[in-house]
């Protein structure tokens, strides 16, 4: 077998992978600058709760405010507590991100992916 049909074999192979991925981006300003929080994960893969840590960033900002997002490949749950308790729920995005969030949805610190009762809107 030739090196160029290897090289092609593993980048379909590659290609194939990432597209079981999903990813979220989480940014403290509008328009997606600075991101504090990526996260990947397996898609069809319940994430279970994912809690955003703030440690490095709240040097600079002491409110843990999310202002803008991507969801890329999956549909995910926000929370505004670390557990994600259903009373604290915020907002869910399915393949889609928000340049600018509006009050009260941006206190975000927990968050869940894929799992069976994602259900967006």
């Amino acid at each position: 077998m030739h090196i160029s049909a290897v090289l092609l074999v593993l980048s379909a192979f590659v290609g194939i992978v990432a597209a079981d991925k999903y990813e979220v981006e989480l940014f403290l300003t509008e328009k997606f600058r600075d991101r504090h929080t990526q996260k990947f994960g397996e898609k069809k893969q319940d994430s279970g709760c994912q809690t955003i840590t703030h440690e490095l960033w709240l040097m600079k900002y002491s409110r843990k405010r999310t202002r803008s997002y991507k969801v890329k490949g999956a549909c995910c749950e926000f929370f505004s507590d670390q557990n994600c308790s259903k009373n604290s729920h915020t907002f869910t995005a399915k393949n889609r991100k928000d340049g600018v969030l509006a009050l009260p949805s941006q206190l975000v610190q927990s968050f869940k992916c894929e799992h069976s009762d994602c259900r967006e809107g």
